[in-house]
């Protein structure tokens, strides 16, 4: 199951919790967000994927804006 995960891209895992016919668990995409996973047992396959961290849209989503004019003030 790991091995067929590791090829959909998830790293990282930890935190695994075992809860009947799925288990939760904590990973990481290749862009370094953290998500939790719930997996099918039998299968193998992700059910849900809940991002835990937030994430930055837009134009300047890795970094400020580009300063227009400087002020003397």
């Amino acid at each position: 199951m790991k091995q067929r995960l590791y090829r959909d891209g998830w790293r990282d895992f930890h935190d695994g919790d075992a809860r009947g016919s799925i288990a939760i668990v904590r990973a990481r995409r290749p862009s370094g967000r953290l998500f939790e996973i719930t997996l099918d047992r039998c299968s193998g396959q992700v059910v849900r994927a809940e991002p835990l961290e937030g994430r930055r849209v837009g134009p300047y989503a890795y970094g400020p804006p580009p300063r227009r004019w400087d002020r003397a003030y």
